[in-house]
């Protein structure tokens, strides 16, 4: 089963969460598939549905028996940053004060804040087998927080 995230591809979804309420639409869709079929489920999550899975998995407790992730986006809380280093580049806007204001708002509004958005949150402790495949010439993921983030599970059936 394939579908597209909120505010992605056919998706008309006007917000798109860096994968937290993606997740929650991934539940759904996951115990939806399970109840109509039992068979072995993989996720595959390519950028920000990497997130969506983690959360998913970390939040809701789904259990597929296995999970790819392309070119994951990893850590949002980065890509943001990213992000606001661009807008400060342009406007002249300190970029500790996108933080402290979009983190606050985001909070208030969504019920989330940045440090939300890493996978280790969530997977830090998963056992399912998980695969990554990256490129070190992505511009969008960076290589080094994908090491990181391998490098920090507890997951003897990483590969």
């Amino acid at each position: 089963m394939l579908y597209d995230q909120r505010n992605s591809g056919e998706n008309f979804a006007p917000l798109n969460t860096f994968g937290y309420y993606e997740a929650y639409d991934l539940k759904d869709i996951f115990l939806y598939a399970d109840k109509v079929n039992n068979r072995k489920k993989i996720l595959w999550g390519q950028s920000m549905g990497a997130m969506a899975i983690a959360i998913s998995i970390g939040k809701f407790d789904i259990k597929p028996e296995f999970l790819i992730f392309d070119s994951p986006v990893i850590n949002g809380k980065e890509m943001i940053y990213k992000e606001f280093d661009n807008i400060e580049k342009e406007t002249g806007i300190h970029k500790y004060l996108m933080v402290m204001s979009g983190n606050l708002i985001s909070k208030k509004r969504y019920g989330f804040d940045f440090s939300d958005l890493t996978a280790n949150k969530y997977l830090r402790d998963t056992d399912i087998p998980l695969l990554i495949l990256s490129a070190k010439n992505d511009e969008i993921t960076s290589l080094e927080s994908q090491r990181d983030f391998f490098n920090k599970l507890k997951n003897n059936n990483k590969k």
